[in-house]
């Protein structure tokens, strides 16, 4: 999973995780894209991040938990 909060440099030092999902994903690899849990986030998709815009916040590391284990166990 490569996800931060949409800025320019954090999409600069991101690049490479997602270039590294796309190689694990041609080679059968589950990969699981995040984006969609930041669309329709009441107070904007800001509030799922800490302070470094990359790491999430406790809110945003509970949704993005509840997203992965839905897409994996096809949900609760």
């Amino acid at each position: 999973m490569v996800q931060a909060r949409p800025r320019v440099k954090n999409t600069y030092l991101t690049s490479y995780s997602r270039l590294g999902a796309a190689t694990t994903a041609e080679m059968g690899a589950v990969v699981i894209d995040p984006a969609p849990i930041l669309e329709g986030e009441p107070g904007g998709p800001m509030v799922l991040f800490g302070d470094t815009g990359v790491h999430y916040s406790a809110r945003g590391a509970a949704k993005l938990a509840a997203f992965v284990y839905a897409k994996l166990f096809g949900g609760v």
